[in-house]
């Protein structure tokens, strides 16, 4: 599940008891948004920079 791979599942878990009436949360992505967020994770940015003073 995506939320385990971007470490999301304890916050999920304490935002389904939020909830008034518990509802399962679904990260329905269609296929091609899941190959944009792999090449993401492949990305090397540069740091952006220094602000001036």
């Amino acid at each position: 599940m995506i939320a385990t791979k971007l470490d999301l599942a304890p916050f999920l878990e304490q935002f389904k008891r939020f909830l008034a009436r518990p509802k399962d949360i679904a990260f329905n992505f269609p296929e091609h948004t899941w190959a944009h967020l792999q090449e993401l994770e492949s990305l090397e940015l540069a740091p952006p920079p220094p602000l001036p003073p």
